[in-house]
């Protein structure tokens, strides 16, 4: 996040200086980090939305030992001004909210969709070797892989952290994610995505 501010702060830019301001001026730099947002109104989707999307769609067909740390993505937009108001200049900052297993977060989408979750779990060089050739087709084809190797490679590690310097210095309350996941559901399905 970058916050612009005259006379004060850490770093000291000419061209914001001309360009900018015409005169002296100071940016603030802090480091804001999401995790996996969840939430509504995911147009693209991003890497999260996507994975609650070939849940809907049936495209899960099994999961790999691995865990995220899922945000409401509303949480993610108050951090933001709260670290525009708060945040110390030249510091990060995670925005996170639940670290959840990949398994918890497919039971979770099947309690809030009222339709099974998978229960197949694959080793990790069965998940790569697929990753690998799905990937490579797609490179031929043009279309999307069933497994992209770069989340395949991501997955080999849970990816649990703690918003804890969020949380302690911006007064960040993440909410529970559930109601995030519930939202994103009926957005993408109002919006025909499935």
């Amino acid at each position: 996040m970058l916050c612009v501010s005259r006379n004060q702060g850490a770093l000291r830019s000419p061209w914001v200086t001309r360009h900018i301001y015409g005169r002296r001026a100071t940016i603030y730099l802090l480091e804001m980090n999401p995790t996996a947002p969840v939430g509504d109104h995911d147009w693209k989707p991003t890497p999260t939305g996507k994975i609650i999307l070939d849940f809907l769609r049936n495209r899960l067909p099994a999961f790999v030992d691995t865990g995220l740390n899922l945000v409401d993505v509303r949480d993610v937009a108050v951090g933001h001004l709260l670290a525009a108001e708060r945040g110390r200049p030249g510091q990060r900052y995670i925005l996170g909210g639940e670290n959840v297993g990949f398994q918890e977060i497919l039971n979770r989408l099947g309690a809030l969709a009222n339709k099974p979750a998978p229960r197949t779990r694959i080793p990790y060089p069965v998940a790569f070797a697929v990753g690998a050739v799905t990937t490579g087709w797609a490179n031929l084809t043009g279309r999307e892989p069933i497994a992209p190797l770069e989340a395949v490679r991501m997955a080999r590690k849970k990816m649990f952290v703690t918003p804890a310097k969020a949380i302690r210095e911006l007064s960040f309350e993440p909410q529970p994610v559930d109601e995030a996941l519930r939202r994103a559901l009926a957005w993408f399905q109002a919006n025909n995505y499935c």
